[in-house]
């Protein structure tokens, strides 16, 4: 803040902090607006992605080979 109030050539911290209060509160309402619509349209995005997923037929290939023995044998 003092450095604001130094910069802005105010001759109190008070004076910044009262004045420009208002921003900040404003910049921070608008941060969580953002953030919570971001969050939103990526859990949509998972969602659809998971459901096309699981509307696609099982691959025999997605079946992994059982881990061979300590001799080397299935």
């Amino acid at each position: 803040m003092k450095l604001v109030q130094d910069l802005l050539g105010h001759t109190t911290s008070s004076f910044t902090r009262d004045t420009y209060q208002g921003v900040a509160d404003e910049a921070r309402r608008t941060a969580a607006t953002t953030l919570a619509a971001f969050l939103a349209q990526a859990d949509k995005t998972l969602q659809d992605n998971e459901d096309r997923h699981d509307d696609e037929p099982d691959s025999e290939d997605d079946e992994a080979a059982p881990e061979p023995g300590r001799d080397g044998t299935r």
